[in-house]
């Protein structure tokens, strides 16, 4: 879509938008208005950065409560070798 010069439309991201929207709403969501596709799609993304979130806090927690783990203690099981 090429916007006039003098075209109150000026930001590229809000065209991109449209034309995103336009095509999802043809393809996967026939029913869903385009704000309600751009609704979804942003809690999508945040919904996933709270898993990404969560998740890096597991790891750490797991990640020091092992490094935090008594040598000795691991000594103590005799471990060899891994089959």
């Amino acid at each position: 879509m090429i916007s006039p010069a003098n075209s109150l439309n000026l930001n590229p991201i809000e065209t991109i938008w449209t034309e995103l929207e336009y095509q999802l709403q043809k393809q996967i969501v026939p029913g869903l208005t385009a704000r309600q596709i751009r609704i979804t799609f942003e809690q999508t993304i945040l919904f996933l950065l709270i898993i990404i979130i969560l998740s890096s806090k597991l790891w750490l927690t797991i990640f020091y409560t092992w490094r935090a783990y008594p040598q000795h203690q691991i000594n103590h099981y005799d471990i060899k070798s891994m089959p």
